[in-house]
Formats: structure tokens, sequence, C-alpha cells
């Protein structure tokens, strides 16, 4: 595991690097059956492929921790946007990651992303 802070660049190792490029509070509507509304967080995870091959991002790991160890609900309400398909050599591909979670809490929060199954793991801490 890959410990970095919100902004900081996590070295994945095999030429594959990942930081947060941004990160924000929002309310977030509905948008299929089963989800919710209310306070989110959104962030943006970029990952940079310097490595000769191709990377598959289209299935990553990724989870949200408050200080409390309580998990951030994932939702594809928008902003969000997931990874899709592989990063070419010399490439970065970016994802936007909305999570629902108490309006008072206030961190700090820990994404951890795993790019693809038995990849390094990066685990990110940091306020939005």
């Amino acid at each position: 595991m890959v410990e970095a802070t919100w902004g900081q660049v996590a070295d994945l190792g095999n030429g594959v690097q990942a930081t947060i490029a941004d990160s924000k509070r929002l309310e977030v509507k509905a948008e299929t059956p089963g989800e919710t509304s209310g306070p989110a967080v959104a962030l943006t995870v970029e990952l940079t492929n310097k490595s000769q091959g191709s990377i598959d991002v289209g299935s990553p790991i990724v989870t949200l921790t408050d200080q409390a160890g309580v998990l951030g609900q994932p939702t594809t309400s928008s902003p969000f946007k997931p990874f899709t398909g592989s990063v070419a050599p010399g490439k970065s591909a970016a994802a936007v990651l909305v999570f629902l979670v108490p309006r008072s809490d206030a961190g700090p929060f820990k994404l951890s992303v795993t790019y693809a199954a038995g990849q390094p793991t990066a685990l990110f801490s940091g306020t939005i």
C-alpha cells in the first residue's frame, strides 16, 4: 500500500501513478432507482501510465472512509464519471468518484484506490 495525501502523487510501481486532482463537497440528486439524494463528496482521481504497455482501469476497487472508519456510500449521481477501458503508455485517465457522506462529517477522509485486481493500492488521506 502506498500512502499519500490529497494532491500528492502515489507511485504504484510499474510506471503507474495516482493522484487526487480535485475534491469538493456537494449535494447530489438520486438519478437511478435505489439511490439516495443528499450531501456527498466528489473526488477526481487521475491515473498516469508511464509504463511501456497499456494498463486496464475498467474494474477499479475504490472505497472512502471517514476518521471513524465508516464507509461513504458510492453513488452514480452526477458528476460521477468512472474509469473505463485502458490507459495507453504516456497517457492519463481521470475519474470522478462520488460518495454520500453526512453533512456533519468533517473528515479527514481516506480514499483507497486499486486500479486493477492484483495491483498495488494507493491510500490517500485529507479533508474536503
